[in-house]
């Protein structure tokens, strides 16, 4: 399948999807592991300073980071 920005695609499932495309850090650490902002501080430098619509943390061994992040994504 093409994909195209903009463009809207009849699913599988009988339903419209609208492609929408972004850039995307996928793969940041923060302070619950071995990096060194704090979830907020990612979050607030992410908003302000990029157009990136879509992040994904990471951390070792733990995905509390990413539960704080995703609590946290209506207020960015």
């Amino acid at each position: 399948m093409l994909l195209l920005q903009g463009q809207v695609f009849q699913h599988s499932r009988g339903y419209h999807v609208t492609e929408v495309w972004s850039k995307a850090d996928l793969h940041i650490h923060s302070n619950h592991s071995d990096g060194l902002a704090k979830i907020p501080e990612i979050m607030e430098y992410v908003a302000s300073e990029t157009d990136m619509k879509v992040i994904a943390i990471t951390d070792h061994n733990t995905i509390e980071g990413a539960l704080f992040a995703q609590s946290l994504q209506d207020l960015y």
